[in-house]
């Protein structure tokens, strides 16, 4: 599986389906074998999680370009390798080392006190309780033997350089300017309590795969940083790895740490996991207790008075249970319209102009029913047929005959920077026929039904 991957279209998505759909049903095997042996750990349990872990490996190896989606399934990857070490050392557990009798110098020698200088916190986090557990130099009174410091701290999103800010992100324009408003609003805590209103704002985003939910979210994050705002993160499948029992201490923590790092975003994504509609037949009872956990967590977040953004996120809004539905706001995002995706085609190929006689308009109006994600794919294969051209085209040789890359490295720079590579229609609509449209009607089928239940909810 290492080997070459077929990016090409529909394929590359089925497979991402398909891979991604073994992945949840081998999780769900485990925790069902952990529940029917009563908590214990077991092999077959192992068995299933190690499942799991070759499909995220082979989902990583898929998506090797594709920044944010490889590191989701390496995070995914972890949790269950950690939980594979967890039964393993479950099953096989150490055996104690022998007491060992104090000397009589350690006995009398008191220990001091240490005077160094507390670790250092998340920046904007504040930390005063006395009984705070430490791990590392992050300290947080939300860890518990089930949840520890370290699990809490993977859930900081500190370094977001690398991600778009909301100039950087093509579209969505009228929902950029109503979540900026919106935020403008938060921090007028004495008129919040005058009029008693909270500064807790609650979003939830659903809409078709691919349509950027994610990379939207992380770009206003990143501008909320900007104002001081901690930025927690975390994935319903993260939480799912858990234990049966500890997914609700998990959720738990993460609106507490929401809460004690205030002011802050909070984002869960695929919130269908941990807030599973409870009126569905085929919800378990584990999901049911776990949804209920979710809810009492989040409203005692929004009972908080602290200045925090929640958002959750899923392609399946169906599967939420309503009582979440019925405290956020409902922000539905659509496939890119002709508009947006001339947009984006300005940004991705702006040191690329198209030749005379082709434009970004031409782009956009051959790739009606795209979602960013199969956009990205086909810039990404564009622009990699590119490169290897320009690699050609300007190839510099050394003495002994060989490829000086350095200085092909550069000329190819050069030429760039100077305007010189052009992206030709010939290559532009070869890669659009490699990578077409996935058909979408069986979303926009679900989306519709979903839209009418609101509805009729109304």
């Amino acid at each position: 599986m290492r080997g070459r991957i077929d990016l090409g279209g529909s394929s590359y998505v089925q497979s991402m389906e398909e891979k991604t759909g073994d992945y949840k049903l081998n999780i769900r095997k485990a925790q069902r074998t952990n529940q029917e042996n009563d908590g214990k750990a077991s092999k077959l349990e192992a068995e299933y999680y190690f499942s799991a872990l070759k499909k995220c490996e082979e989902i990583m190896a898929m998506n090797l370009t594709q920044r944010e989606i490889h590191s989701l399934w390496a995070a995914r990857r972890k949790a269950c390798e950690d939980r594979i070490r967890e039964i393993s050392e479950e099953l096989t557990p150490r055996k104690p080392a022998p007491p060992q009798m104090p000397t009589p110098q350690s006995a009398s020698k008191p220990t001091p006190q240490s005077a160094s200088k507390p670790a250092p916190q998340p920046e904007g986090k504040r930390v005063t309780d006395a009984d705070n557990t430490e791990e590392g130099e992050f300290k947080t009174k939300n860890a518990n033997p089930d949840v520890s410091a370290e699990t809490i701290r993977s859930w900081y999103q500190r370094d977001l350089e690398h991600l778009r800010g909301f100039e950087d992100l093509v579209g969505m324009e009228e929902l950029k300017r109503r979540l900026m408003d919106e935020a403008a609003s938060i921090g007028w805590d004495r008129i919040d309590k005058d009029l008693q209103i909270s500064p807790v704002q609650s979003y939830f985003l659903y809409g078709p795969p691919g349509t950027g939910k994610t990379t939207f979210i992380n770009a206003f994050a990143k501008e909320m940083k900007e104002q001081g705002f901690q930025y927690i993160k975390l994935t319903g499948s993260q939480i799912h790895n858990s234990l049966v029992g500890v997914a609700e201490k998990t959720v738990t923590a993460a609106f507490d740490e929401a809460i004690d790092a205030a002011p802050c975003v909070i984002f869960i994504d695929e919130v269908e996991g941990v807030c599973a509609n409870r009126s569905d037949s085929n919800t378990a009872s584990h999901e049911k207790r776990l949804t209920n956990a979710f809810l009492e967590a989040r409203n005692k977040m929004k009972n908080c008075g602290k200045r925090i953004i929640f958002f959750g996120a899923t392609n399946h809004p169906s599967d939420v249970d309503p009582a979440m539905l019925d405290s956020v706001k409902l922000l539905y995002l659509p496939l890119p319209d002709e508009k947006a995706r001339e947009s984006y085609f300005q940004f991705v190929f702006r040191n690329i102009p198209p030749e005379d006689g082709f434009s970004f308009g031409e782009m956009a109006a051959q790739t009606d029913n795209c979602s960013y994600r199969e956009l990205d794919m086909l810039v990404n294969a564009v622009k990699s047929s590119i490169k290897q051209q320009m690699i050609r085209d300007y190839k510099v040789l050394d003495e002994a005959g060989e490829v000086d890359q350095e200085k092909t490295d550069e000329a190819a720079h050069e030429a760039l920077s100077s305007g010189q590579v052009k992206l030709s229609r010939e290559l532009y609509e070869m890669k659009l026929r490699e990578y077409p449209p996935k058909d979408k009607s069986g979303v926009f089928e679900s989306l519709k039904a979903f839209d009418n239940s609101l509805a009729g909810m109304g």
